[in-house]
């Protein structure tokens, strides 16, 4: 039995250690930022600008946050007339809430030019 295990155990040695993953470079991937190239149209910001002007009938106070509960800006808005805010979100961010009166808006940033009017 004791012989047993020990072919057993040389074995198993022997099986496992055969099994090497080979590491090799990958070919694409550059060697300094010189020779790192990037498809034509790419833009290496990682934000962007939004101007949202935003419109209501009473005062109030306005968050824009986003999907975690993240607060953005927080803005008071003026009675009959435009309130103009300036964002600058995450490239990655689709759509903002707008928290007006207790009330939560979704809002989807399709430019960099949006209003909205609270009723």
């Amino acid at each position: 039995m004791n012989r047993t295990t020990l072919i057993f155990t040389i074995a198993l040695f022997f099986v496992f250690s055969a099994c090497k993953k080979e590491l090799t470079k990958n070919p694409q991937s550059p060697e300094t930022l010189n020779e790192l190239k990037a498809p034509s149209g790419f833009s290496w910001k990682t934000t962007r600008d939004v101007n949202l002007t935003l419109s209501t009938q009473v005062n109030g106070l306005v968050n824009v946050i986003n999907d975690q509960g993240i607060t953005y800006q927080q803005a008071f808005l003026t009675a009959n007339s435009p309130n103009m805010i300036k964002l600058t979100l995450p490239a990655f961010e689709k759509k903002i809430t707008l928290r007006f009166q207790g009330k939560d808006t979704i809002l989807n940033l399709t430019g960099s030019e949006m209003s909205y009017t609270f009723q």
